[in-house]
């Protein structure tokens, strides 16, 4: 088709890149399912969206695409007139933000100052209105954020950056389910962007809305996981104390039941048996830590995980069938077994000292392995899954469903995650 092809084609960019210039808080594009044109415009433009009238997309791109790569072969790209370039490449990757020649091509742009990152922000918010799954838009957001970071950043810049980022991604994901590219370009947010530590807290506040209403969502939990990992390695005295004091008064409550025999025997019980005392379950915490983070070591970890877990245990029983919560679930039992493990070593460092005398290694080391099993946090986790398997029975059929994912997950347990504890069984459900 040669470019001439289609007349209008050059007043129909026109239209849409003065919808841009007019409208600073454009939003969304999308194709009208218009399929016979008239005699006007098929741009239209209401409440901050774009729309394009469906007759006229494969014959506008065609114009666009040809005549690009007609300059790209003459090699007239940089001596074209920039007026006319941002035209044609705007339309183009609102038509086809999958093709990633067309954003290299502004990438050249940007680095030779022609067009303006900020604005280039924009232009792939709105092509990923309508493609939110166009993983060349994401990859080149960041390559953008990247130049915009390298120079110092207000405070209200950044603040505003990240929220635009965040927003973007989420718009994205709303769109598009289990859109791994959104979440991941999240993570990257999360990683790079500047305050994006400051906003830990609200971001683990909203993963937690978000997979509670997307039960099925494989990349929203892992996006939930990879908070997770986040927050532990910024884990302090702060907020966190009194967000988990209710959750580790639950997760430890069995601790009082007489199923758990003996706890005065179990390495960590004599520091962490403060958590179930009168003064930590108290309604009103005193001034000091509720939690005693600073006394009591991995307090705060022990109750993110706790967190998590039980909030697990909630969604499967609400909303049976869904296999994303009982992998979610895995991470998290696997997590919790080697936080168990590295707070049974750090503790246990006490007793390697027999009459002032070390023990040797492969001594200590026997001693880490025939205990581990007795670990009362390992032990507390294991509760827990025993009494959640043992609740999955056939009943309508997502229950039936569920059961079988139940199944699954013993089956896990017992080869994959027990395996690891040496001298452990698995639990077992009251059916068995």
């Amino acid at each position: 088709m040669s470019e001439d092809s289609f007349p209008a084609a050059e007043k129909i960019l026109t239209d849409i890149e003065n919808v841009f210039k007019r409208d600073k808080d454009l939003k969304d594009f999308e194709i009208l399912p218009v399929t016979v044109g008239e005699n006007k415009s098929p741009v239209i433009h209401a409440e901050h969206t774009l729309g394009l009238q469906q007759w006229c997309v494969r014959h506008l791109y065609l114009h666009v695409y040809h005549k690009l790569m007609n300059l790209k072969q003459q090699q007239r790209l940089r001596r074209e007139d920039p007026v006319v370039l941002s035209r044609l490449l705007l339309g183009a990757v609102l038509l086809n933000p999958e093709c990633t020649l067309l954003w290299n091509i502004r990438r050249d742009f940007v680095v030779m100052g022609r067009f303006d990152p900020i604005c280039e922000l924009h232009v792939s918010a709105i092509a990923l209105s309508r493609r939110p799954k166009a993983s060349e838009a994401f990859v080149y957001r960041r390559w953008v954020l990247n130049r915009i970071i390298a120079s110092p950043l207000e405070d209200a810049s950044s603040y505003h950056l990240l929220e635009e980022e965040l927003r973007v991604s989420l718009m994205a994901a709303d769109r598009y389910p289990n859109n791994y590219y959104a979440w991941n370009h999240r993570m990257w947010i999360m990683s790079h962007l500047p305050k994006a530590s400051e906003m830990l807290s609200a971001e683990w506040t909203f993963s937690e809305t978000w997979v509670s209403r997307h039960v099925s969502e494989h990349s929203g939990l892992q996006y939930r996981q990879y908070l997770l990992k986040k927050v532990l390695q910024h884990l302090g005295h702060s907020e966190w104390c009194l967000t988990l004091h209710k959750t580790l008064v639950n997760f430890l409550g069995p601790l009082k039941n007489s199923t758990f025999y003996g706890l005065e025997d179990f390495h960590l019980s004599k520091q962490l048996h403060l958590l179930i005392t009168e003064d930590f379950e108290k309604k009103e915490p005193c001034t000091q830590c509720p939690i005693f983070c600073e006394q009591i070591p991995f307090v705060l970890h022990v109750g993110l995980l706790a967190y998590d877990l039980l909030l697990v245990t909630e969604l499967l029983t609400l909303y049976p069938g869904h296999e994303a919560l009982w992998c979610h679930r895995r991470f998290i039992l696997f997590s919790l077994y080697s936080l168990s493990k590295e707070v049974f070593a750090k503790l246990s460092e006490d007793s390697d000292v027999t009459d002032g005398i070390p023990l040797p290694k492969t001594q200590k080391l026997s001693v880490l392995e025939s205990d581990f099993k007795d670990c009362f946090l390992w032990r507390l986790v294991m509760w827990y899954e025993e009494k959640l398997l043992s609740g999955c029975a056939f009943k309508t059929p997502e229950e039936c469903y569920q059961s079988k994912l139940a199944h699954r997950h013993r089956n896990w347990i017992d080869n994959i995650l027990i395996s690891r504890v040496p001298g452990a069984s698995p639990p077992r459900t009251q059916n068995e």
